[in-house]
């Protein structure tokens, strides 16, 4: 019996399970779907947590810059604004890092050097649409851990 079993045993087939079965899991997160929340509860969700939060842009007092260097060269530039709950700057808030990159999709335009104010403030969301100071977008990224905080790095946005 057992070598009944053996002989039929297909080892292409074996093979190809073997590769769908890698694949699930490298992809990990692939088609995860991220956990809406208010912006008050980013910071209770595990570092690496998918999530997507309704804010409203803002620059905070000290505007913070993040860079990506990928084998020793920088890769993106990315700028740490507010995202409040309610307008103008008010309501509950957490931080969100959203990246230089390729102007008009889930990237922020690059602020002046120096003598920039709110209104220089512009986000393109991942079709393109832009929004300014004040303005509501709804990000999704995963949240990061920092010294009494967190976080959002910003993958995608959204202008309702």
């Amino acid at each position: 019996m057992t070598r009944e079993l053996i002989s039929r045993f297909r080892p292409a087939r074996f093979h190809g399970c073997i590769c769908l079965l890698t694949l699930i899991y490298l992809c990990g997160g692939c088609g995860r779907t991220p956990k809406q929340l208010e912006i008050k509860n980013v910071c209770l969700q595990a570092p690496g947590s998918l999530v997507k939060v309704r804010g409203h842009l803002a620059l905070p007092p000290q505007l913070s810059s993040i860079q990506r260097i990928r084998r020793g060269e920088l890769r993106e530039t990315g700028l740490q604004l507010l995202l409040t709950s309610g307008s103008e700057n008010t309501g509950d808030a957490v931080m969100a890092t959203f990246w230089n990159g390729q102007l008009g999709e889930n990237t922020i335009q690059p602020l002046p050097a120096a003598g920039y104010s709110a209104n220089d403030l512009q986000i393109f969301s991942r079709d393109g649409k832009k929004a300014g100071n004040g303005e509501a977008v709804i990000v999704e990224g995963k949240t990061v851990s920092t010294n009494g905080g967190c976080y959002i790095d910003v993958e995608k946005v959204e202008v309702p």
